[in-house]
């Protein structure tokens, strides 16, 4: 998995949930970047959606590209001109809620 950032995340949450239309529940991962810039300070939240892909002994996951890029995560964050931004997918919470709005049975 390749990640967009160039520091080390700090992972906030690991729990499993239906984000597909299988049975099977998937691997989800909130994973958040510390962001401490001159224009911005606070938290970016990021999640991943990973679905074992075979029912083999072996674990090979796959990122759900499509339902991670839904669940984004957001930021926790103030900027220097006084705006602020609240991350509406922080919490296992926030990110079941979304799935269950998005049709996904839990």
């Amino acid at each position: 998995m390749i990640l967009p950032f160039s520091v080390d995340p700090s992972i906030e949450s690991v729990f499993f949930a239906n984000a597909d239309k299988d049975l099977a529940q998937e691997l989800i991962i909130i994973a958040s970047w510390e962001q401490r810039h001159y224009e911005v300070k606070g938290t970016l939240f990021r999640t991943y959606v990973l679905d074992n892909t075979t029912i083999e002994k072996s674990l090979d996951l796959k990122l759900l590209e499509k339902v991670s890029k839904k669940l984004g995560g957001g930021c926790e964050c103030s900027w220097s001109d006084g705006t602020t931004s609240t991350a509406k997918f922080s919490t296992p919470t926030g990110v079941l809620n979304e799935l269950i709005r998005l049709g996904y049975d839990q």
